[in-house]
């Protein structure tokens, strides 16, 4: 198994990667979930999902909002992709194009080295993942001055979170 870099700088980069890939072809579920790997048909877990004609996801796999993978919990397939995935690509209306990058990675004291390797690996062309002091940034042309903090995110779908005191009565907090 090799890791993939790529370092797309553009929308339509993103687009034409996605449809030069030929989706995985399962053997009970066919191409029906049209998984379509950055890289490495092995790791079939990071792939690009087309959300939408404006909208593209890449995606590290076994996180919330991901129907393919629910490895974790069913309930995580739940949920907008796009809130929960590491990079999200989109052309507005406007035709300015946005990306967003994400270090979704559970509580303050938890660390995900493999979403960190993701985002280091496919941050788009010009900018670098960078840590230090237990922290994540994303920083324009490797110079720590221009660096932006990536806070875990603590967003979690409703049905997912239940306080400890009512776990058996199903009330929510």
């Amino acid at each position: 198994m090799t890791l993939t870099w790529t370092s797309f700088a553009s929308f339509d980069e993103v687009a034409r990667r996605y449809e030069d890939i030929k989706p995985i072809r399962e053997r009970t579920l066919g191409t029906s979930r049209d998984i379509r790997p950055i890289g490495d048909r092995n790791r079939k877990q990071e792939r690009i999902v087309k959300l939408s004609r404006n909208c593209y996801v890449l995606s590290d796999g076994y996180h919330r909002g991901d129907g393919a993978f629910t490895y974790f919990s069913p309930t995580w397939g739940r949920g907008k992709m796009e809130y929960y995935a590491p990079i999200v690509w989109r052309r507005h209306k406007s035709g300015v194009e946005s990306v967003r990058i994400m270090n979704m990675t559970g509580p303050d004291y938890g660390s995900d080295p493999t979403r960190y390797s993701f985002i280091d690996r496919h941050s788009p062309q010009g900018l670098h993942f960078t840590r230090g002091n237990a922290r994540q940034y994303i920083s324009a042309g490797g110079l720590d001055m221009n660096k932006i903090f990536l806070a875990k995110g603590k967003t979690i779908p409703a049905d997912e979170y239940r306080s400890r005191d009512n776990c058996s009565t199903g009330k929510w907090r």
